[in-house]
């Protein structure tokens, strides 16, 4: 993945996190991860796999619950939340988590 992230932000009232992350962690722009992965919005589990191989990266898929809570570092985490259908893409990278949006 990249050496030096460059922080971006989401475009406000859009639904690409998942490509901002993958752009933060491949050092692409979000148009061109969108390009990569055919979708200009919501991303889904299946498009992030698409991106991590199309660079030549393997991926490991684990789900991560309050008994289970490593998260190794350079993970494209996705964030439920209680009582909602919605998700959110984060990077973690260098033990933080980059939060693309104000959304709390």
């Amino acid at each position: 993945m990249n050496e030096e992230v460059i922080y971006l932000e989401q475009p406000r009232g859009s639904k690409v996190c998942g490509q901002t992350c993958l752009a933060m962690a491949f050092g692409k722009c979000i148009e061109d991860i969108s390009i990569i992965i055919n979708t200009q919005g919501g991303t889904r589990n299946p498009d992030i796999y698409k991106c991590i191989k199309y660079f030549g990266f393997k991926y490991k898929y684990n789900r991560i619950s309050k008994k289970n809570n490593i998260i190794p570092e350079d993970s494209i985490v996705k964030i439920g939340f209680k009582d909602s259908t919605c998700t959110h893409w984060v990077y973690k990278v260098e033990g933080y988590f980059l939060i693309l949006l104000k959304v709390f």
